[in-house]
């Protein structure tokens, strides 16, 4: 998911995201609680999105 600076749904992938960080520095558990946190919001569809008339 990609936010605008206003935190509107802004895009979003239809892959899946590889996640990796460096052993050691931390950024493991932030991550992984970064991931938790997603669990609590709703699951978005394709309609949640606003579509621009171009």
């Amino acid at each position: 998911m990609y936010y605008s600076d206003g935190g509107e749904l802004a895009a979003y992938s239809g892959s899946a995201a590889v996640v990796s960080w460096d052993e050691g520095d931390g950024t493991a558990l932030s991550i992984l609680n970064k991931m938790m946190e997603c669990l609590d919001k709703p699951v978005l569809v394709e309609n949640d999105f606003k579509r621009e008339a171009g």
